[in-house]
């Protein structure tokens, strides 16, 4: 029989962010498929930005974010539904993540 595979485009940023929902530190992955110029941000549902994490010049692979709120002296999130959005000059990705106290 004929096989078929899905892959992603070869552009694919393929953002994931783990564990989701998550407590302490939420582990964000992404893979770039040529050096661009990378933002990662943290949005609550009202498009109000709670982090920046990532706002620079990346090279192509791989690259993993730890980011831990509890350790955010300004950062007081609530239980709740947050927007996880990458942006580089080849595309947009956003991932819905949850945030549990």
């Amino acid at each position: 029989g004929l096989k078929s595979t899905v892959s992603a485009p070869d552009d694919a940023i393929m953002l994931t962010a783990s564990p989701n929902p998550f407590r302490g530190g939420l582990t964000v992955d992404y893979h770039l498929s040529e050096d661009t110029h990378v933002g990662v941000t943290i949005y609550d549902l009202n498009g109000r930005v709670i982090r920046q994490l990532v706002n620079e010049n990346q090279a192509e692979g791989p690259h993993r974010i730890v980011w831990d709120p509890l350790n955010s002296d300004y950062c007081n999130l609530h239980n709740g539904i947050y927007i996880l959005r990458i942006e580089t000059n080849i595309d947009t990705e956003i991932v819905k993540i949850i945030y549990l106290e």
